[in-house]
């Protein structure tokens, strides 16, 4: 057996040797050297969007720590009232007399409208995605104007409203409000790691809303 493998090496050795060699080559190419380039790739690629993220996180620390604090707090303020985080009672009815005392009518009484279930008040999603109240306010005027001039004072009040309904019977008038209002979304707000700056529309906005709160 040896003596016919020393034949058949003897025989066959210029083509066992490169062969050998060849496959050696093949082996270290592929076996070795792409793995470890394809893995240095994905590695770097890693890298690449870590360092993105440290920067996203240095620009946004550097956004936060130029902000001025009381304006933001004044912006918040006025965000909040205009879109309360729950069904705030107060702000319906301060919106509801203020509106009462710039148009000159007279409040009679204004009541929640009732949901299906045990008392709560309904909520509907409407078609911007906030909730709503739904609120029922009657009130009295001298003369038609005097509508006229209550409808277009509560659209000038915070927090944000629609009139839905206005039904006026001589010096009774009766209006279907909506009054709306979006929680906090916690969960999306603790995982947001970047902040952007509000927009010239933005604080042109906000200025807007301001003079309504006033």
């Amino acid at each position: 057996m040896k003596e016919k493998l020393s034949r058949f090496y003897i025989k066959y050795k210029r083509q066992i040797v490169p062969g050998v060699f060849i496959s050696l080559s093949f082996f270290i190419i592929f076996g070795i050297i792409i793995p470890q380039v394809s893995s240095i790739s994905e590695e770097n690629k890693t890298i690449s969007a870590k360092q993105q993220e440290v920067d996203s996180l240095a620009q946004t620390l550097r956004l936060l720590s130029s902000l001025n604090k009381n304006e933001v707090l004044s912006n918040l303020s006025t965000t909040t009232k205009t879109l309360p985080t729950g069904k705030d009672i107060s702000l319906i009815f301060t919106a509801l007399t203020s509106a009462v005392a710039e148009s000159g009518v007279n409040i009679r009484d204004f009541s929640l409208r009732i949901g299906r279930l045990y008392g709560k008040v309904e909520e509907v999603a409407t078609t911007f995605g906030v909730p709503e109240v739904e609120v029922i306010v009657r009130v009295s005027a001298s003369s038609s104007s005097g509508f006229v001039n209550f409808s277009k004072e509560l659209q000038k009040r915070l927090p944000l409203s629609e009139i839905k309904k206005i039904d006026t019977n001589g010096i009774d008038g009766a209006y279907e409000l909506s009054f709306y209002y979006k929680p906090h979304d916690i969960s999306k707000i603790s995982s947001q790691t970047t902040v952007t700056p509000l927009s010239q529309s933005d604080l042109n906005l906000i200025n807007q809303l301001r003079e309504w709160e006033q």
